[in-house]
């Protein structure tokens, strides 16, 4: 275990209980650019794979000690594609090393900020005082099923594709890099994992949560994460890195109370964004053999052929429409403007755009005792909902000392959007009192029995949106029955 700066770190790899070879590769060091640490998991055979995974560290070290980035996003971004260059131009140029390629997950820290960006299944992980997070979204086959709803992340354990990427660094020319453009400031005892695909499939995240909400080292926790893959199998090659934030401070004083006030989670926007087509990439397999696919029967009955047939899944997807917006308008009727100083109700009709989400920690981790503050009462102030045709507005009353910026932050906009959206020039500054609008999605009522979690799928959201949108909610639990929440 090292100890630099303002975090202690510990790391562990091994080959796992199955492969001859260990694939992996790691790697720590300081550049021009902060703090990086990296894991990779390479492919393509033990020699092509582990050479990939050591050729994307040591390129990635090279080209951030010799140019430095104002912004930490984009040195990501731009390592990780100079890696990406450096792997496919040796497999080109080398028979052996033909089709080989390596995953990347990699980490920036700059005092207590931190940043990050990824390609391929290996992940990284907060764990923080609201409990284990999941900062990734893995570029593979499973995933975007996952994704759009076809199967859960329990049958992408055993799903006979799991093992096939969407990207990687190498196997093509060009590649996209998921970068997190928003740093994230840590906090006293937060916790990074950063991992190879060979601990989460082989350890749950509640295993996770527990070795790293344990009292020890990060070393002794790097080394026990490892050791449960091996114990539940250990599959494949298994590598961790785990940074440990010790000096952090606690965050922001209330010189009232003498208390402290916990930042919220990381909001997890990213700088790239790529849209996977499936008739333009190609899983790449992992696997040399893969299972076949079902062939389907092609004897088919006569109301199957009718299921099948256009225009009876016209006529099906147009009653199924009319059930469901008939629904909702009669959950609209429901709704009490009253709290409200406006009667309008939000027009939700328009289909929200798809966004990427994360998987949502269970909040089972035990908290630290540290005393939060409430929101004086002017946080909670209601705001006014009103139909302006399209999109819902929020019209938002500014309170002393917000700035556009800030607004944007919140509500996860644009700050150019949110200028433009109000008349409001590029040096514009906000007044106490003064009426802004922001564009939403709607409200919606909760429901007994509903979780913040289930709610933010249905709008194809995340909980941190939501909980940003509402000053009351303080986290996931918070919600109650008859509660309205801003959708944004």
């Amino acid at each position: 275990m090292s100890k630099q700066k303002n975090f202690e770190f510990g790391n562990c790899s091994d080959k796992g209980r199955v492969r001859r070879e260990n694939e992996d590769y790691m790697g720590y060091f300081e550049t021009l650019n902060g703090d990086v640490f990296l894991v990779c998991d390479g492919m393509g055979g033990h020699a092509g794979g582990a050479f990939a995974a050591q050729l994307a560290v040591t390129s990635v070290r090279e080209f951030l000690e010799r140019k430095y980035f104002d912004d930490p996003a984009d040195a990501i971004k731009e390592a990780l594609e100079y890696a990406n260059k450096a792997i496919y131009d040796k497999a080109q140029n080398t028979p052996e090393f033909s089709g080989m390629g390596t995953t990347a997950v990699m980490l920036i820290v700059q005092a207590a900020k931190v940043w990050w960006g990824h390609v391929g299944d290996s992940r990284m992980y907060l764990q923080s005082f609201d409990g284990l997070r999941r900062l990734t979204n893995d570029h593979s086959f499973v995933q975007r099923l996952i994704d759009e709803g076809s199967i859960t992340e329990e049958e992408a354990l055993t799903h006979p594709r799991r093992n096939e990427l969407l990207a990687a660094l190498g196997v093509h020319a060009d590649v996209a890099v998921d970068v997190y453009e928003h740093a994230y400031t840590t906090i006293q005892n937060d916790i990074i994992l950063m991992c190879s695909d060979g601990l989460t499939n082989a350890a749950s995240e509640a295993e996770i949560e527990n070795i790293l909400g344990a009292k020890a080292s990060s070393q002794q926790k790097a080394v026990k994460l490892v050791e449960v893959a091996n114990n539940n199998g250990g599959p494949d090659n298994i590598t961790v890195q785990v940074v440990t934030f010790t000096n952090t401070p606690i965050q922001v004083a209330n010189a009232t109370t003498n208390t402290v006030v916990t930042p919220p989670a990381p909001d997890i926007k990213k700088k790239t964004n790529p849209e996977i087509d499936n008739k333009k990439t190609k899983p790449i397999a992992e696997q040399v053999e893969q299972k076949p696919e079902p062939k389907e029967d092609r004897k088919q009955s006569g109301f199957m052929k009718l299921v099948k047939s256009k225009n009876f899944q016209f006529w099906a997807s147009a009653i199924l429409f009319l059930i469901v917006m008939g629904s909702f308008a009669l959950q609209l009727a429901d709704i009490d403007f009253s709290d409200y100083n406006g009667e309008a109700v939000a027009d939700t009709t328009k289909k929200p755009v798809k966004v990427d989400t994360l998987a949502a920690p269970q909040d089972t981790a035990k908290k630290p005792e540290v005393a939060v503050v409430p929101p004086p009462a002017q946080v909670a102030e209601p705001v006014v909902v009103e139909s302006g045709g399209g999109d819902s507005t929020l019209v938002y009353t500014v309170k002393k000392g917000e700035s556009v910026t800030g607004l944007a932050d919140r509500f996860g906009v644009t700050k150019a959007g949110l200028l433009s959206g109000n008349g409001l020039g590029a040096d514009a500054q906000l007044k106490e009192g003064q009426k802004i609008k922001v564009k939403v999605r709607g409200i919606y009522t909760v429901k007994s029995g509903d979780l913040l979690f289930n709610i933010a799928k249905k709008y194809n959201t995340n909980q941190d949106k939501i909980i940003k949108a509402n000053p009351t909610l303080k986290g996931p639990a918070d919600i109650k029955v008859g509660q309205k929440l801003y959708i944004l």
